[in-house]
């Protein structure tokens, strides 16, 4: 079975850990209240239907604030809808300040909403009536898009540092003294469904008070409760969680003496592999980017942390720093790394194992003990590259644009996304797909050279915000120079002189491109995305049919 797509997805984390861990000035701090400040509409398809909308302004607004790499996590955070519940957690304490004007989002003129409470309809107890909330259009996309907002550098920048610099325990003792304090915090933590390697998820609150407790769980003793108003709507408790005296199960219960801590409803905690993964509680980074007036620009002095993420690591591994001669990359030392498997929050992530570092200058080798199938994506300063094979025990990658992968007659792809002023010609975001034992991507001024001990049935992308071009080709060649002939049209050219220069063009008839239309049925949809994978997957197997020749059949 194929490793699910790792999606780039990474949530916000605004713990300024100079110092006193200072976030936030007292005298900014908001009055949080459960009854103004919580959403009567719920992280549920009921009321948030089956897609990510977003209302075009916003989406437009979206657009224009992000980054390359940016915009290649956010492709990945659409789609059918699996929650959004860092939107609402965000987006509930930006209303605490006083950020959202609530009486826009009126269903109609009879009842004007003064709080959050209040769109749609009030909030309800109970979580079958509930369910009968009437969610705006309007409100909806506002939830959407601050959703989105943890893919964007400020925000994943910020939650990669803090997992690499801090401790589960000193994450959790900045819980309590913000939230002791009356500080909103949108609060994020990973646990486990099921099985490790399958079964993470993650999920967004927002935690806003302290109470002192009396709580027993799995013999284990709590003398602190995080109070929490969750976006997924009001939990079935246990019978005996509704008796007189006793504690919710819905909230985070700690233990001061080594600060443990359990989420029962969710089986969550820190004694079963679980993790606080994001505390951001800073107004200026919860609305950078977002669509909201009333905060100031938000900057960080942090250093930026590189993040290598794959899919569960089956065996045992090292991770190389190396450096690059003659488009090989050799080690030069054990990397400086922090590993976690719970490093992204939201609840659409699959990542398993992250390899977070400062040496982002750096190239990386990742050799596995045994080969199995690995999807590996490096998020470098200005690019993210992503290197996937079926069956590879070593994958290499550089920040100048050097990939290489190592496997036995493995299918593989290489990606590389660049942010402007990075990427060679007109297209950002490029990608190889083939078959072979060994095979290197290097971006140079000229194009992208692939080398390969086979280069047959070789499948090439390569895409902007406008266009996408696509090439299938074959030679006996071991190198092959992909260069643009024109904004629409990738030209395959090999050395057959053997001076270094790429000076002879293969004879491949580029696939219809313009438009991405690869079935020529005029227009443009999932169905060719489908044909493309569908066809990489055929050639990669062996077959011997040109792209036309697989569509007629």
């Amino acid at each position: 079975m194929k490793i699910q797509r790792i999606t780039a997805a990474i949530t916000a984390f605004s713990l300024l850990l100079t110092g006193g861990m200072q976030v936030c000035a007292e005298s900014t701090v908001p009055n949080w209240q459960y009854d103004t400040n919580a959403w009567a509409i719920l992280n549920v398809k009921e009321h948030m239907g089956e897609t990510y909308m977003l209302l075009d302004e916003d989406r437009e607004k979206l657009e224009s604030v992000l980054k390359n790499t940016e915009k290649y996590g956010y492709e990945r955070l659409d789609g059918t809808f699996r929650g959004a519940c860092y939107g609402f957690a965000a987006t509930s304490v930006l209303s605490s300040y006083g950020l959202i004007p609530c009486e826009e989002y009126a269903l109609n003129d009879d009842v004007i909403p003064t709080r959050l409470s209040d769109i749609g309809l009030p909030y309800i107890s109970d979580t079958a009536q509930a369910m009968d909330v009437v969610a705006p259009d309007k409100a909806v996309s506002l939830i959407n898009y601050y959703m989105r907002m943890q893919i964007t550098d400020t925000h994943r920048q910020l939650s990669a540092w803090q997992m690499y610099a801090y401790s589960e325990e000193e994450r959790v003792q900045e819980l309590l003294r913000l939230t002791e304090q009356g500080v909103p915090v949108v609060t994020s933590f990973f646990y486990f469904k099921g099985e490790k390697e399958n079964g993470r998820t993650g999920h967004a609150v927002v935690a806003y008070a302290v109470e002192e407790c009396d709580f027993e769980w799995d013999y284990k003793h709590y003398d602190k409760k995080i109070c929490l108003y969750d976006p997924n709507g009001p939990q079935k408790i246990a019978d005996d969680g509704l008796k007189e005296g006793l504690e919710r199960l819905d909230q985070i219960y700690v233990n001061t003496e080594d600060y443990s801590w359990v989420l029962p409803v969710y089986h969550a905690s820190s004694e079963n592999g679980a993790s606080l993964t994001s505390l951001c509680a800073d107004v200026n980074l919860l609305n950078e980017g977002g669509i909201l007036s009333g905060t100031e620009p938000y900057t960080s002095d942090q250093p930026f942390i590189g993040v290598m993420t794959t899919n569960w690591l089956e065996n045992g591994y090292t991770l190389h720093k190396a450096k690059t001669a003659n488009d090989v990359l050799t080690p030069t030392g054990t990397a400086n790394f922090k590993a976690t498997d719970s490093f992204y929050p939201d609840c659409v992530a699959s990542a398993i194992q992250n390899f977070l570092t400062q040496d982002v200058q750096d190239a990386y080798i990742l050799e596995l003990e045994a080969p199995q199938e690995l999807e590996t994506f490096m998020y470098y300063e200005d690019s993210i590259q992503r290197v996937q094979a079926d069956s590879t025990f070593r994958v290499a990658v550089s920040p100048d644009g050097f990939s290489e992968m190592s496997g036995d007659n493995t299918a593989y792809t290489f990606e590389m996304v660049w942010n402007e002023g990075f990427y060679t010609g007109s297209w950002y975001d490029f990608t190889v797909s083939g078959n072979a034992d060994t095979a290197s991507l290097r971006k140079t001024e000229n194009g992208y050279i692939l080398k390969s001990d086979n280069l047959q049935n070789i499948t090439v992308t390569a895409k902007n915000d406008d266009v996408q071009a696509n090439l299938i080709f074959s030679t006996d060649a071991d190198s092959v120079l992909l260069c643009e002939a024109d904004e629409t049209t990738i030209s395959a050219k090999i050395d057959t002189d053997g001076d270094g220069v790429y000076e002879t063009e293969l004879s491949a008839e580029p696939e219809p491109s313009v438009y991405g239309d690869m079935n020529g049925d005029g227009s443009v949809n999932a169905l060719d995305a489908a044909l493309i994978l569908q066809y990489a997957a055929y050639a990669g197997a062996g077959g011997e049919l040109s792209f036309e020749e697989y569509v007629k059949k």
